[in-house]
């Protein structure tokens, strides 16, 4: 992900569910790493992301969101809601979507849980 994007993506799921992530980070045994890309397309913005485990680098989660140029705050908390469920094991036992269990923003989720 684009240095900024992936700060604002990592800071929203940092500490969820007692994991530490970091973007664009080198591979550790205590940090999970979020990688991806951002790439613009015709006026949309697609910002693409995996979630990757701590020392083994295997990957926990990916997500894609895609959306206008002037909303790119809005599509990383998107896809930080996206990547959520993988870290709380609360989150994936709600059994729905949790945009659809009313939760809209990841710091509320992260509140709630």
């Amino acid at each position: 992900l684009g240095q900024s994007v992936g700060a604002i993506v990592a800071g929203e799921l940092d500490g969820a569910g007692g994991w530490t992530v970091q973007a664009q980070a080198p591979r550790t045994h205590d940090a999970a790493r979020l990688v991806g890309t951002v790439t613009v397309e015709q006026g949309l913005v697609r910002l693409q992301a995996e979630l990757l485990g701590a020392g083994d680098g295997r990957r926990l989660a990916a997500a894609s969101v895609v959306g206008a140029r002037d909303s790119v705050l809005a599509l990383a908390d998107r896809l930080a809601m996206a990547l959520l469920p993988t870290l709380y094991c609360e989150v994936g036992a709600l059994g729905e979507p949790v945009a659809a269990s009313g939760f809209t923003r990841a710091r509320a989720l992260r509140l709630y849980l």
